[in-house]
Order: structure tokens, then C-alpha cells, then sequence
């Protein structure tokens, strides 16, 4: 475990860029550990050099006087550094770091479920303890998944890319998804998996029009998810269900029909 934080928390500036983007301070089971990654994501944010005399300055005064044994923080700092073997370990050892933190959590969640057959007065407290401990299990499941999934390498990205330059050559046909907007396609090309299609523009300058209507088109040819921090479900039916209406029944057919 030293050997781990005193990677997470060494002088290299490139070691913090290779930590796993889904790794938090929480994760680490020392307060003591928890406290000096802390300093050293905050001394990094304002562009200081860390090493164990500036990551004890960026501590709480009164976990940078507190004692390790018989030595200062200060010099539990130089040995955890010390101790540090390579960066190029930093990814598995902050993935372990995290395994662990998700097998304490699940340890919890197993004390929580416990209280809850032994606390709850009535069934309806009971189902919404048990709720909250499912809730938690799922979190971690998710996490534990997402951290599994396999990562394309930089090198798996540029031969993908050199693949696709080639067929366009050769005049074979794009893969991937088409939108169905003729003017995004040829901005875009084919949408590929992984891909994030960012749609900028002003207000009301139809940014949702746009994605809604190149997800209808997708969706005549693979699964849609959406997902919308602004505009709630009901909404979103009744807005499209709107304008799908007026597509197929435009005004002045309807005023004809009259």
C-alpha cells in the first residue's frame, strides 16, 4: 500500500495523467492517504511542483501536524516516495486501490441490510432500507463493470483510423451509422461507436431539432437512448409527437380538407 500512494502522490508530473479517470480520494483507506492525495490534486491544480515538503503545505494544519509512528508527515511523505517503484504501475495499483474501496463498501451495505431486518418497525421501512442497500449494490456493479470494460490504446485508435482511410480509398462503403441528414453526413461521416457528436449553436437555433431528428433516423435503423437534462419525457412525446403530426398532415392539406 505505501508503495501505491507513494505513486499517486510522487514528484513526476506525469504520474497524476495516468490515473484511472474514475479514481477519487475516497477510494483510499487511510485518512492519512486520503488527506495527501488531496493536497496533491490541489497543489497540481495551481501548477505547483509536489514533493513532500510542498504536499504537507497543502494540508490541513491539523493532519499535517499529526504523527506516523515516530515520524513527522513530512517524512512519511519522503519514504512513501521513496518506496515508489515506476509510474507505469500507477493505473494497477489505483485499480486496486479501488477494489478494495468497493469490497469496503459492499461490507457496509451488508451491515446496512442487517440493521435493516433488525431496525425497521414496519415492512414499508424495511422495503425502503432494502431499496437503499440495492441501490448501493447496483452502484458498485456499475463501477466495478464500467472499470473492466477494455479501453482502446492509442495504437488500437490510429489502426482503426488508418483502416477506414484506406477503404474510403479503395471506394469502399462506410461503416458505421448514417444520420440521415445528407449536410451532417458529409460533416461527420458515418457515426462510429464510441463516437461524441457535440451539436453547438445559439438559443433557440434548433440544436434539439437537429439532434432529435437525426436520432428518429437512427433509431428506423439501431437502438436510440435519450437522455435530457432540460426537457422532461412527457415533454419530449408531446414536442415530437407534434411536429411528426404536422410532417404528415401539413397545414394547408388540413385547411384543404375543410
Amino acid at each position: 500500500m505505501h508503495q501505491r500512494v507513494g505513486l499517486l502522490a510522487g514528484q513526476h508530473k506525469a504520474t497524476l495523467s495516468v490515473v484511472p479517470p474514475t479514481f477519487e480520494t475516497d477510494h483510499f483507506f487511510e485518512r492519512l492517504h486520503r488527506h495527501i492525495y488531496d493536497a496533491v490534486l490541489r497543489g497540481r491544480a495551481v501548477g505547483k511542483s509536489m514533493n513532500p515538503v510542498t504536499v504537507r503545505s497543502f494540508m490541513v494544519p491539523e493532519i499535517a501536524a499529526e504523527k506516523v509512528g515516530d515520524m513527522t508527515v513530512s517524512q512519511h511523505l519522503a519514504r512513501l516516495v521513496s518506496d515508489a517503484v515506476s509510474i507505469q504501475g500507477v493505473p494497477d495499483f489505483a485499480d486496486a486501490i479501488t477494489g478494495y474501496f468497493h469490497r469496503r463498501e459492499a461490507m457496509s451495505i451488508g451491515d446496512d441490510a442487517h440493521l435493516a431486518g433488525v431496525k425497521a418497525e414496519d415492512e414499508l421501512e424495511f422495503i425502503d432500507r432494502i431499496k437503499e442497500c440495492r441501490d448501493k449494490l447496483t452502484a458498485i456493479v456499475s463501477a466495478i463493470e464500467s472499470r473492466n470494460d477494455p479501453q482502446d490504446s492509442f495504437a488500437d485508435m490510429v489502426d482503426d483510423m488508418l483502416d477506414r482511410t484506406n477503404d474510403a480509398v479503395r471506394g469502399a462503403t462506410p461503416v458505421g451509422i448514417d444520420p440521415g441528414i445528407p449536410e451532417i453526413t458529409t460533416l461527420t461521416g458515418p457515426w462510429q461507436k464510441k463516437q461524441l457528436i457535440i451539436i453547438g449553436g445559439g438559443v433557440k437555433q434548433g440544436k434539439s431539432a437537429l439532434a432529435m431528428q437525426c436520432m428518429f433516423n437512427i433509431a428506423e435503423k439501431a437502438p436510440v437512448g435519450l437522455n435530457s437534462g432540460e426537457i422532461c419525457r412527457m415533454h419530449h412525446h408531446a414536442r415530437e409527437g407534434s411536429a411528426h403530426w404536422n410532417k404528415l398532415h401539413p397545414p394547408a392539406a388540413r385547411i384543404h380538407k375543410r
